[in-house]
């Protein structure tokens, strides 16, 4: 029975948050097109901070995020990591921890470089963005104007609408999970079954 309530209120959760985008989505974006148009037009400035302080008044918090960082790595048992902060487009300050390679025990340094994996979606994402605030394409742009091997792409049906930049982005094109882990764990979640 417990189970059946906490499914009851995932759902109603669900239907709740629907409904508020449903109800949010005409003002929002009308709002986000205007925003554009104004960058676009130079009639609206960049955001700039206002504060001139802000640099030290952030470098107060760098001893707990250090504290934090190397609670993290060591808590995970990871091998080796690197952070750094960025204020206003340069590093303020940045902590290693641990090694690169285990053979070795080379030790991480603010230059090692690590594979992001798909963290490199993001940088994509932002991309993009900045190239549609340029107006130099359009988030509904078919996908085959720019990838020409998208123009041979077979669809599932007949009817099925092509592929847009923004179903790329949004991961909403359909494409199938090429994460054994990452497929069952999705399998896991939405079977409501214990999965080993």
């Amino acid at each position: 029975m417990q189970r059946f309530y906490g499914f009851a209120s995932v759902i109603v959760a669900c239907l709740l948050v629907a409904w508020f985008c449903v109800m949010n989505v005409p003002a929002a974006v009308s709002q986000t097109v205007r925003t554009q148009q104004r960058f676009m037009t130079g009639s609206l400035p960049r955001p700039q901070f206002a504060d001139p302080d802000r640099a030290r008044k952030l470098a107060a918090a760098f001893p707990e995020v250090e504290r934090l960082f190397t609670a993290w790595v060591k808590q995970r048992h990871m091998p080796g990591a690197v952070v750094g902060i960025l204020i206003d487009g340069e590093l303020a300050w940045v902590k290693t921890a641990g090694v690169r390679e285990i053979d070795s025990h080379a030790s991480v340094t603010p230059d090692t470089v690590f594979r992001i994996a798909s963290m490199t979606k993001s940088f994509t994402a932002l991309a993009i963005l900045k190239l549609r605030d340029e107006g130099k394409l359009s988030l509904d742009d078919p996908i085959a104007r720019y990838v020409q091997a998208a123009a041979d792409l077979p669809y599932p049906t007949k009817d099925s609408p092509l592929l847009t930049i923004r179903h790329l982005l949004t991961h909403s094109e359909g494409f199938p999970e090429d994460n054994p882990w990452g497929d069952q764990n999705h399998r896991c979640l939405h079977s409501f079954a214990p999965c080993l």
